[in-house]
């Protein structure tokens, strides 16, 4: 798995933070707070890629933060 924020890869698909840096693993979440409500209002983080939300069509938290950027296919 590699760390999104610093290019840090690990072995252990079971870690949840980035040894290298502290980032979370896994918490790239859709950053409209209605939209987790159809999960009984539990947060499901997006692919770790997404720019935007799959569901609503909102911004990731990765890609407000600028840590992606859309690809170009």
């Amino acid at each position: 798995m590699r760390c999104i924020k610093c290019g840090y890869v690990t072995e252990n698909e079971l870690d949840t933070y980035c040894q290298n840096c502290g980032h979370e693993f896994n918490s790239n979440y859709c950053t409209n707070e209605h939209c987790f409500q159809r999960n009984n209002g539990e947060p499901i983080p997006c692919n770790e890629d997404a720019c935007y939300c799959p569901d609503c069509g909102s911004e990731t938290v990765y890609f407000r933060e600028g840590l992606i950027t859309p690809k170009k296919y």
